[in-house]
This record gives C-alpha cells, structure tokens and sequence, in this order.
C-alpha cells in the first residue's frame, strides 16, 4: 500500500501534468505553488541563506499561517536554527540530491569557550520551533569520519521530514524530545546515527549502513510508550559493514521494527546492550515481519521482543504519535520534487570517495572551495590546509595595518582584484583598527588556525603584530577602548558593546594559557598577556553597576577614567544591559578556581539576570514596508512564551527602556520609529543558555551546587 506521502504527491504531479504548468525534473524550476520566500545562492531569489529566511519568518501559532520557504537547487553551507519561536515554519527543496544544507562541525572542535563543543552543538540544522516541517532536501554534516558531527537535531515538537536525505557518520540524526513522522526518506551514517528521546515514526523510509556500528541509540523515557516506530522500509549498507539494529543509550530504550526488509549487513543477534547487561531488562526492543537475509531469525538475542501481529497493527502512526492533542501528520500539506530521496544513485559517505556512478553529493563531502567571512573560525581542521584557506589568509594580511590591528565590516573572504590589491597597499597607514563587531581578535583567530595547519612561517609576524596592538590598546586600568589610536568620540569608553572587550580577553587568556592554536605566541608575549587579562579581569569588577549595594550588570560601555556607565549613539543610553551582561559573566565562569570577588561578581549578575526576565512575552517578526530587511519587531503577549531579557533596563528601577534616533527613552518599543524597531537587538532570550545550563554546570564545576 502507498503512504499517505506518495498519494498526495501523486496528486500534486498529475495536477501539474494536467494544467501544463511544466516539467517538475527540470532544474531551477519557480515552484508550483507559492512560497512565502525564495532562497537562492545566486541571488535569484528572495534570500541567498536558509538562515536568512527563516529569520524574516514571522512568530506564527496557527497551521493556517504556515510560513513555506523554497530553497532552489544548490549546496547551502551554513549552519541553520529554526529558533523556538519561529513555529509553523517549511522548508521545500527542489530535489534533495541537489538541494543540499551542509557543515561540517565535530564534538572535538574547540567552541567559543576554547573547549571542545560536544555532540550536541554540532548539528547543521537545528530545529527548536514545534510544528516544523522539511521536504526534498538533504541535511548533511560532512565532517566524516572524526567522532560525533549532527546533521540534524530536533528538539520541537510535531515535527515533520518528508522525502528528505539525512547525512553523516556518527550521531547523524538526533530526535532529542517531541514528536516527529519521517516519510520517504534517506537516513545514512555509521555509529549509533539515530538517536534521542523523542518519539518518531520512520514511514518508508530506507537506512544505510557506511560501516561496522549501530543503527539506534534509543534513550526514549520510562513513561513513554514508544520511541523509534521504523515501519514498511529497508536497512542496507556497504560491502563491508555489520551492524547491530540498536543499542539502549538510556534504560527503557524503545524502538520497533515493522515489516522491514534487512540486507546481510544486519548482525544475526539484531541489539546490543551496551555492555551493561542490565539494560536487558529495561530494553523495549522489537521486530515484526522483519525480510530479508538480515532479518530476524534464531540469532536474534533472547531479551528482544517479537510482535505478534496484533501488536504490529496497534503501533499506528495515529497512536505512536497523536498524543492528547490527537496530532496527524499526514495533514501537513505536502510539496511537489524534482527527484525522490530513495532514488539511486545514493550519496557518497562524508569523509570518502563515492563509488563510480554514486557520488552524487560529491561537492558538499569535498573540501569547500570557499567560505564566507563570518564562518571562517568554524571549519573543520583539514580545510585550513586548502588553497582557499590560505588566499583568505593572503587577504587578512593585506587588509592589516601598519599599527598591527584591523578595520570592521569587511568580508576578507572575497577575492581581490589587482587593483584593489594595489590600493589596500595604500590603505596600511589608516587609523581605522577596531575590535568591534569582531574586528582583529577574528583574524587572529584565523590565522593561528592556518599557521597550525599549515606550518608556514609566513603568518607568524601577522599574528604578532595584531597580539602587541590587542596588548597597546588596552586601558592602564585594563579596559579596552572601540578604537585604537584613540578617537575623540565614544568609542573612547571601555566597550563591553557586543562583547568587544570579552572577545579581546578571550583571546589573550588563550594566549596565556598557551591553548592551541593560539600557542604559537612566545613566553614573552604570553607573560603579557596572562598580566593583561588580569588588568580585565579587575576592571570588570570594578565596572559592575551596583544598586543599593547589590552587584546587578554592566553598560555597554564605561567612561574610560571615572569607570561609570555611559552612553554611546543616541539610542545606546546609561542602562544595564541585559546582552552585555551574559558576554561578561560567562568569560569570568572561565576561571578555573575563581577568588571571591569574581564569585560575588557572578553571582550578582545572575541574580539580576534572574529577577530582569521577561515572562509572557514573544517577539513576533511582520513584514512591513519600509523596515530593515522588510520586517518589523512586535512583542506580543504570550503566556506561554520562554522569557526574554532587554537589552537595556534603567538603572534603578530595572524598566526596559527603548529609544529612537531622537534619543527620548521610551518605555515601549513600538513608541520608537520602524527603522530603529526593525534594525537594533532590542530584546531577545540573551540569558536562557546561561541560567539554564551554563551557570549551574559552572556552580557545580566550583563546589558551589547546593
């Protein structure tokens, strides 16, 4: 019998054939229905970034209201977050196997913090938004073979993927909790690629094996029936891989499989207990009709189940996933491909050479030939190496002035002409060098990145030119200001504003700890910078804004000799911020054995941080005319909203306060004019991470977990 996907895309394709309205196989077709948003990476549509779209999405609560962006076809290499608030959201491929959204981060990359980031920052796509759905596309993280890389986490609820192609090696898919229906799709990886809490049901969809390994890795929990419902599809691999169908990554692992057809790459025994015998006990491991030389027979470990047919026929899409709001979702409408997710010729394996006559997403598992600016710090190791690597290093050290820093706003990505070569040698002597918007500490960054994978000797004296200007810049009494040489405006003042001033400690506390790859400094340099972060460190300390005598946060910016707060742009006044604020603590959570005035210091934030939230409270993105990137900021009331924090309170009182190019304060931000609502972080869910899981990690890291 056909699934509900294939019907009604049947459907859809006959009524396309009928009213003349095209081939659906040719490339770059504009779609047959009409989309809310066009991403194109040539520019052809509405958006070149998935990210880019999804953020023009508007704050929705109803199916009816479902926002649909196409993506044409193309290799995206982005990493994408479908953000909590951004419900009823669809993204619709023209052809998975040409319609790709690849990266390439690992669990052993080194995060913002200089520590590995672990498996579950690593996903290219992330989905938090409930009511989510994906079609014909694939979803890759072409790390391969190097330890844990998601191409895919969910966290949302009611979520949907039909006809689409999942990507990777190990951990390739985690269902983290919700629900969530596959259909027709392709899921391929090596190593435990299907894994979480979450309750899934995979409609026809077919599983591939790269090598020895584990298909599931179940942690569904105690009081939830189902886990992984796999019904009606097929379990392959390559030649040379065995694999165990799953093994309980928590007690009370569940996952079924139902009428599936199982090639010899699937062990005899069928599961693995993880080595912890216990588990066979708590394990809701099951098989019905399995096919094929894979599937179950007398080898099958005894602590597994085998469905009756009754059971088999209970576990329904309609009652594995409808829960008490009785979800279908097969009611979800459905788009037209060009191309189907389980068609030959598969995908190659990230890491390796596809077989002649397979490679088909052989561009998004090579080496890219190019990355823009901003992700230039977030590439996998190898990539450093590349030609590409090194003509952007070229650059970086073309746009370095003589004073050693650099200017902001400038994608040194971008391939340079002989003249602009010619006439950025002209520009060495400007006194434009800045840690704003990420200016200096990110070149740095990359350099030392290219020097450690290069060896080459070249990029040592850029380095250490932009070390000793981070060095001159700094405030005798450990500030930084926004400029260097000083300007007389007020980027004169220690400038907390978008972390500038953490982003600069951030980066000589590296050097003073001589993490890799910011190693490469000698003693002398590190000797100075283990003394200048502790001139920021003290200068934090004595920066933070107190009231009543209770430590809260800090200003964007401080007057560079009294250390008071003070205001920048016009818009930009006296205020505790509630973005600024989260920047700072988490650099001084840094601190291995913290003394006790930086504790107090945390401490005191937090509990600011804590009593500021905004409950009740969503930001809803609109689009209207004349707005910065055509939508507008509305706060709407919410009951069940997550709380959000202001980026700016009075002092004092703990109002947030908004404010226009005219400089009045207001206390509501639809007071202010559209160009500023639209085009300022006003308001945001800048403290979540932090309160939820950074600060009580930190409290127990230190002894202070009660």
């Amino acid at each position: 019998m056909q699934s509900f996907w294939s019907l009604t895309h049947a459907a859809v394709f006959a009524v396309l054939l009928a009213t003349g309205s095209g081939s659906v196989h040719a490339a770059n077709q504009v779609p047959a229905f009409k989309p809310d948003a066009v991403v194109a990476a040539d520019g052809s549509g509405t958006f070149t970034t998935v990210q880019a779209a999804i953020n023009a999405a508007p704050q929705t609560t109803s199916a009816a209201k479902r926002w649909v962006i196409f993506i044409k076809a193309g290799i995206y290499r982005e990493l994408v977050q479908v953000q909590r608030e951004k419900r009823f959201v669809s993204l619709v491929g023209e052809d998975p196997a040409r319609t790709v959204i690849t990266y390439a981060l690992n669990a052993t990359m080194p995060g913002a913090d200089g520590l590995p980031m672990g498996t579950f920052r690593t996903p290219t796509v992330w989905i938090d938004a409930d009511d989510f759905a994906a079609e014909n596309l694939t979803f890759e993280n072409s790390a391969g073979p190097v330890g844990q890389a998601l191409a895919v986490r969910v966290d949302g609820d009611r979520v949907v993927f039909r006809n689409c192609r999942f990507v990777g090696w190990q951990d390739t898919v985690l269902l983290n909790r919700g629900r969530h229906y596959l259909a027709e799709s392709f899921i391929a990886g090596h190593v435990d690629f299907i894994f979480g809490g979450a309750t899934a049901y995979f409609d026809h969809c077919d599983v591939h094996v790269w090598g020895n390994g584990y298909v599931t890795a179940a942690s569904t929990p105690t009081d939830q029936p189902f886990g992984f419902v796999f019904a009606d599809g097929s379990i392959t691999g390559e030649s040379d891989a065995r694999t165990y169908l799953g093994r309980p990554w928590r007690d009370f692992a569940q996952v079924a499989f139902l009428r599936t057809t199982m090639s010899d790459v699937v062990r005899p025994e069928g599961w693995h207990n993880w080595d912890k015998p216990e588990r066979e006990r708590t394990a809701r491991y099951a098989e019905w009709d399995s096919r094929g030389p894979g599937g179950a027979g007398k080898g099958r470990v005894a602590w597994a189940q085998h469905w009756t047919q009754a059971d088999a026929n209970a576990a329904t899409i309609d009652r594995v996933l409808g829960g008490a709001d009785h979800w279908d979702p097969r009611a979800v409408p459905a788009h037209p491909s060009a191309g189907q997710a389980r068609a030959l010729p598969r995908p190659a394996a990230p890491g390796r050479v596809a077989a002649a006559g397979s490679a088909q997403l052989a561009p998004a598992t090579a080496a890219p030939v190019a990355v823009a600016w901003d992700a230039v710090l977030r590439q996998p190791d190898a990539w450093y190496k590349t030609a590409a690597a090194t003509e952007i290093a070229a650059n970086v050290v073309r746009y370095q002035r003589a004073s050693g820093g650099w200017p902001k706003n400038i994608d040194m990505a971008k391939a340079l002409s002989t003249a602009e070569r010619a006439a950025l040698a002209d520009e060495r002597a400007l006194n434009d060098t800045t840690i704003d918007n990420g200016a200096t500490v990110t070149q740095i960054r990359f350099l030392a990145k290219v020097l450690a994978a290069t060896s080459d000797s070249q990029w040592r004296a850029p380095i250490a030119a932009g070390l000793d200007w981070l060095l001159a810049a700094q405030y005798p009494n450990g500030g930084w200001p926004q400029y260097f040489p000083l300007r007389t405006d007020y980027s004169r003042h220690i400038t907390f504003n978008d972390d500038a001033m953490v982003n600069v400690l951030l980066v000589l506390d590296d050097v003073a700890e001589g993490r890799a790859p910011l190693d490469v400094a000698p003693p002398p340099v590190r000797t100075r910078a283990k003394a200048a972060v502790a001139r920021g460190i003290d200068v934090l300390l004595r920066t933070q804004i107190s009231v009543d005598g209770k430590l809260t946060g800090w200003c964007q910016q401080h007057d560079e000799v009294t250390l008071k707060p003070a205001p920048a742009r016009a818009y930009e006044h006296v205020s505790t911020s509630g973005k600024e604020t989260v920047g700072i603590v988490r650099f001084l959570m840094r601190a291995d054995r913290p003394d006790a005035r930086v504790v107090a210091a945390i401490e005191g934030a937090v509990s600011w941080l804590t009593a500021v939230q905004i409950k009740g409270t969503r930001i809803d993105r609109q689009p209207a005319v004349g707005a910065v990137n055509g939508m507008d900021n509305v706060l709407v009331p919410d009951p069940s909203a997550p709380p959000l924090w202001a980026r700016f309170y009075e002092i004092g009182t703990n109002k947030p306060i908004f404010s226009g190019r005219d400089g009045v304060i207001r206390y509501n931000l639809s007071e202010i004019e559209l160009e500023r609502r639209s085009g300022y972080s006003w308001i945001g869910p800048y403290a979540s991470a932090l309160l939820q899981t950074e600060y009580p990690a930190w409290r127990k890291r230190v002894g202070r977990s009660s």
